[in-house]
């Protein structure tokens, strides 16, 4: 079988890699002019071609597979970026794909992509989380997908994470490694996310590569049925690296300061570190019993502690 993955140099895209090589698939890898991925491999092909151009060339023939995990991610940018990468490019791809005779194209979108709201004839009609680009461009991209497969040969899956980690996460948890190695206060309560491992979306896709679909289009959204305040998140982190808070929780008031000052050393919206820490995010798993997997980890076992029963 041959694989093709965009956005090879990602976060995902580093650790789909060695995977799919276990298997012996013959690889094709996409990205970006300057950011050569370090997985080349005697199997594995090495195109470079940036999506927010218009004249990106990707061959496909001969591809059985293509894994689409190119984008511009949670990040402030103009929406006309997340326009051009997430969504045209996307459905170029898509056409390019049909004309190739890919058999199956597995489209990485987000569990935000479930705010998107249709009609009864199934229309997209908006996105409830309508100020968030990122969201807005996923669902749209979807979408599009949908419309573009329906009657081709080619099967569409469309998988929905929700926040992915590991142990070299950025953003929201690597601030908070930083905050627990500093034996900082613990955080306030509230918020609630739904999460899933790097570890087991990898073994998600790598399932979804290759098993037999009735239909033509599937839809997966994957957690690992857990909900994890920012206060639960720092304390497994405390424990995984026996650090423990020098000093009491301060008020609620105080953490909304400290979030305005580090929303400004971010250069984000005042108020965007605050949410994050406070704003619940959970969303459940669909589409996973068809397929017979479950996650195997917690953010806890993935560090090798015990989650805290209280």
């Amino acid at each position: 079988m041959h694989c093709l993955v965009t956005g090879a140099n990602g976060y995902i895209g580093q650790a789909l890699l060695p995977a799919l090589a276990e298997r012996k698939y013959l690889l094709s890898m996409q990205c970006r002019s300057g950011a050569v991925s370090a997985l080349q491999r005697a199997n594995a092909s090495l195109f470079e071609c940036d999506f927010s151009s218009d004249t990106w060339e990707l061959p496909l023939q001969d591809v059985d597979v293509v894994v689409h995990l190119a984008g511009v991610a949670h990040q402030q940018g103009d929406i006309a970026v997340y326009q051009t990468v997430n969504v045209d490019a996307s459905l170029a791809l898509a056409d390019r794909a049909i004309a190739a005779g890919v058999r199956r194209f597995v489209f990485v979108s987000s569990v935000k992509a479930e705010t998107a709201e249709y009609d009864e004839s199934g229309v997209l009609l908006q996105v409830s989380e309508a100020k968030n680009p990122y969201a807005q461009s996923k669902a749209v991209a979807e979408e599009g997908l949908r419309q573009r497969f329906q009657g081709s040969d080619v099967t569409l899956v469309v998988l929905r994470p929700a926040l992915v980690y590991s142990e070299g996460s950025l953003g929201h948890l690597r601030w908070l490694r930083r905050w627990a190695n500093l034996h900082l206060p613990t955080p306030p309560e509230g918020g609630q996310r739904s999460m899933i491992a790097l570890a087991d979306l990898v073994r998600l896709l790598t399932l979804l590569v290759e098993f037999p679909l009735d239909d033509k289009q599937t839809f997966v959204t994957v957690t690992d049925g857990e909900s994890y305040s920012t206060r639960r998140l720092h304390a497994a982190l405390c424990t995984a690296v026996q650090r423990q808070p020098w000093l009491p929780s301060p008020p609620a008031f105080v953490w909304q300061v400290l979030g305005r000052i580090l929303d400004t050393v971010r250069g984000e919206a005042p108020g965007r570190t605050w949410d994050r820490m406070t704003g619940d995010e959970c969303y459940a798993s669909k589409g996973l019993d068809v397929l017979g997997f479950s996650p195997s980890l917690s953010f806890e076992s993935s560090l090798g502690v015990v989650a805290d029963a209280s």
